[in-house]
């Protein structure tokens, strides 16, 4: 959120690739209906200033891991060479959400280095960071940072906002005040108030 915060503010353009909206199960809220993740998807865009594009893939949400990675990655391959984006972020391979693993799967796939003459290069695929780190797998460490003024960091937490059925009140990896958390913490890592930290690739 805060580095697409500060892409727009440049007037960059953005481009959101939503590879799995349908109505989901919740623990708090029971379950939420597509129209919703929609809805909320279309307010985010509209929020920041960004263009979408929803791909529907398979019948249920979370169900991207039982569906062969061909059917994933070709829709980015289609979207790369639509946009010709310089900078990809994608998913964290250390997300305990299945549908989250798989795209980033896809996603290595989908960006490998070819020969320009062949497609569209992305010199910058940055790994997001997710907000919760659990399991005995290895864990994120990230090698690239964007520093964020108050004013983005605000941004971006408004922006998680627009997805209503995302957020939970503390404790909980998802609000906003751990989210603040987050920022702090890498933003002194970098000698920042705030930043969001990735992986380059």
């Amino acid at each position: 959120g805060g580095l697409i915060a500060k892409a727009t503010e440049r007037d960059a353009k953005v481009y959101v690739l939503y590879m799995s909206i349908g109505k989901s199960r919740q623990y708090v809220t029971g379950s939420t209906e597509e129209n919703v993740r929609i809805k909320e998807a279309q307010n985010a865009a509209h929020f920041f200033g960004f263009q979408s594009r929803f791909q529907f893939i398979g019948d249920e949400f979370m169900t991207l891991d039982s569906l062969p990675q061909k059917s994933l990655i070709e829709p980015m391959e289609d979207t790369l060479q639509d946009f010709h984006p310089e900078i990809v972020v994608i998913p964290s391979q250390f997300s305990f959400d299945q549908d989250h693993r798989a795209v980033f799967n896809a996603a290595m796939t989908a960006l490998r280095p070819l020969s320009r003459r062949i497609r569209h290069f992305v010199p910058n695929v940055l790994e997001a960071e997710e907000p919760h780190s659990w399991g005995p797998g290895p864990a994120f460490k990230p090698n690239y940072y964007v520093s964020l003024t108050p004013e983005l960091l605000q941004k971006k937490l408004d922006g998680l906002g627009c997805h209503k059925t995302q957020l939970r009140e503390e404790p909980f990896t998802r609000s906003f005040a751990n989210l603040t958390r987050i920022a702090q913490y890498r933003g002194n890592e970098i000698g920042e108030s705030y930043a969001e930290a990735f992986f380059m690739h």
